[in-house]
């Protein structure tokens, strides 16, 4: 890794756990249809094998519109700035992430802003993975290439797709739906795939 210079990482499923924003959306349209649970999941299930939005491609399925986001469901996931910290004692730390307006008074509330050199929202962007377009603002305002960086995150075709387009070394995050989705494609190939954030340190510092 020692001609890696900077690690960019998503936010959702990838830092910080969403399961409670997930639970109480399809809660919300398992109520308003009257569904059997295991049938809702197991359409959310097949729809986060192809979609990044799963819940809402499930929903939609039933005619049911969504309510907004609920970001005050979010949680970093447990030991997340432990490895902020330890990565931050080698690499420079970015954000690529497609969220909410906002993204960095939530890192400032979960106590990790201060990690970040660069924080690449789609909100503040006006580009949504997997465009181009964002990783490149990305890459602009760190002041790197692409050969020097690596993404990490949970979504094949947002994170690793266009990551590895421009030169990115990437690590797929099996965390959330992540773990629906299979490597089918060469273009899908991560360089390193983790189970859980914590394990990046592993394969980033060469040690656990």
């Amino acid at each position: 890794m020692s001609e890696i210079k900077w690690v960019f990482l998503d936010v959702g499923s990838t830092l910080v756990d969403e399961s409670d924003v997930y639970e109480s959306r399809c809660s919300y349209v398992i109520s308003a249809k009257g569904l059997e649970r295991d049938e809702f999941m197991e359409k959310v299930h097949q729809a986060a094998k192809v979609s990044p939005k799963p819940i809402k491609q499930a929903a939609q399925a039933y005619g049911v519109t969504l309510p907004e986001w609920d970001s005050s469901l979010e949680k970093i996931y447990l030991g997340t700035e432990d490895v902020l910290k330890a990565l931050s004692g080698k690499y420079k730390l970015g954000i690529i992430a497609n969220q909410l307006a906002g993204t960095k008074k939530r890192l400032h509330n979960w106590g990790v802003l201060h990690y970040f050199d660069v924080v690449t929202a789609s909100a503040e962007a006006g580009y949504e993975k997997p465009d181009l377009r964002i990783f490149r603002l990305a890459l602009e305002q760190a002041g790197c290439n692409p050969q020097n960086t690596i993404m990490v995150g949970d979504r094949l075709e947002n994170d690793i797709v266009p990551a590895r387009q421009l030169g990115m070394k990437t690590i797929w995050v099996r965390q959330g739906f992540a773990k629906y989705q299979s490597v089918e494609k060469e273009c899908e190939k991560p360089d390193y795939i983790i189970e859980n954030i914590g394990e990046i340190v592993k394969v980033l510092m060469g040690r656990t």
